[in-house]
């Protein structure tokens, strides 16, 4: 996720820096903005619930497992949903910096293999000849998250959070590979599969063909819109292959899954308006989750946290009088819990390259 760099670039103006010296510089960033009067805990990581090392990978095990479940579907969409070790507290940027180094600490010394979490999908869908067509994939940075420093150091305050890096997409084999460690540990991941019409699947293969070959995924950001080929993260770019596929209730369904902050324009720096590190301090307890009263930007982006979470909330149950195929369903890919939701008869594809 984009708010690796983002959070140390805003609060500290010094990349790629661990736990222990993040620390320091926001201190002293705290002691210069004299305004924000926040006490900052030791980056100490707690007991962590799982596991996480990358050598507890069975090779193949996923692949197998998900044979044996949603990739037998004709139509579908799986979502990979991969938790950060704790999740982050987006209350304000001070909550989120020490949320944030939290869990840099957990894989430093844990072992943990997604510090912030991750979004990855699949799309799996039926030809009109009878072939299958599986496209496994998901959105990262290709060079690190440095440029998002960068972008602060120059200035750029909160803009940062709608600017970009190079990106790419993942390959098919490096995800397995991932994946055949995390489904075999319990809490690292889940799988949302949605059941599609054919029409929907095959459209939604198109857009990320698309997206592909026209170079979107080129540009990594927090803040930019795959829809309208600025780029994406990787939350947003899964999320925005359901949206084109089309399921009945996307904007309910989807809901729970996002997040929306209102940046007050003096706070985005742009060329004629440098924003520096102690401008960020002095707002650091701001409540980006209230509009303000003067002039701002919207920030939406979907949380990879807030979908792990969605998948393995209970679901409602099939009234007993209905015989109808249920619309929630349960699986198990290895020791990590899937969800199934039938939209196999309410799917319908969506516009893509949008224009506001």
């Amino acid at each position: 996720m984009v708010y690796l760099s983002l959070v140390l670039g805003l609060l500290f103006s010094v990349p790629h820096a661990f736990a222990s010296d993040a620390f320091h510089s926001y201190e002293r960033l705290e002691a210069e903005a004299g305004v924000a009067e926040i006490a900052v805990p030791d980056a100490t990581p707690l007991a962590y619930r799982g596991g996480g090392s990358g050598g507890a990978g069975k090779p193949g095990s996923f692949s197998a497992a998900a044979e044996r479940t949603f990739r037998r579907l004709p139509n579908h969409i799986t979502i990979y949903a991969i938790p950060s070790p704790y999740p982050m507290d987006w209350s304000d940027l001070g909550s989120l910096a020490v949320s944030f180094a939290r869990n840099q600490a957990a894989v430093k010394l844990l072992g943990q293999t997604n510090a912030i979490g991750h979004v990855a999908f699949e799309i799996g869908c039926t030809l009109p000849d009878g072939r299958r067509d599986v496209i496994v994939t998901g959105q990262v940075p290709s060079e690190g998250m440095g440029g998002f420093s960068d972008q602060v150091m120059a200035g750029a305050g909160y803009s940062a959070f709608f600017g970009h890096v190079p990106g790419r997409l993942q390959t098919r084999a490096e995800l397995e590979k991932q994946l055949d460690s995390l489904s075999n540990q319990k809490d690292e991941v889940a799988f949302l599969t949605l059941k599609l019409s054919r029409e929907s699947c095959l459209e939604a293969q198109r857009y990320i063909r698309a997206y592909d070959a026209e170079d979107v995924d080129t540009r990594y950001g927090l803040g930019v819109r795959p829809l309208y080929r600025e780029g994406g993260g990787c939350a947003n770019v899964g999320v925005s292959a359901v949206q084109v596929a089309g399921p009945g209730d996307f904007a309910a369904l989807s809901r729970a899954w996002s997040r929306t902050f209102y940046v007050p324009e003096k706070l985005l720096g742009g060329p004629e308006s440098s924003v520096g590190a102690v401008d960020v301090a002095a707002h650091l307890r701001y409540d980006w989750t209230r509009k303000p009263a003067g002039p701002y930007r919207t920030l939406f982006f979907h949380d990879p946290d807030l979908i792990y979470k969605w998948i393995r909330a209970p679901k409602p149950g099939q009234p007993a009088w209905d015989n109808s195929a249920p619309k929630y369903e349960r699986y198990a890919i290895n020791d990590s819990i899937g969800l199934t939701v039938d939209y196999s008869s309410d799917s319908r594809p969506t516009d893509w390259w949008l224009n506001d």
